[in-house]
């Protein structure tokens, strides 16, 4: 919005047939099955993500134990 753009005795009926009649407007309005697939999509994406292991499982697979013979 810009103050005073708008000249005197500009006529609106000539813009609008001129500027915004039959004209294409590029809106984003995507269907809703469409939406619905892609947040399916995600939801799966992020159940089938690996998890890491807490420090707590870690140390109950031993996995910080190392066996004697790597040891220097």
């Amino acid at each position: 919005y810009v103050e005073d753009a708008v000249v005197e005795g500009f006529e609106a009926d000539k813009v609008y047939s001129t500027k915004v009649r039959n004209k294409v407007f590029m809106l984003d309005n995507p269907a809703k099955d469409q939406t619905e697939a892609k947040e399916k999509q995600k939801s799966r994406r992020r159940a089938n993500k690996s998890k890491a292991l807490t420090a707590k499982e870690k140390r109950a697979l031993n996995v910080y134990d190392i066996p004697i013979e790597s040891r220097k």
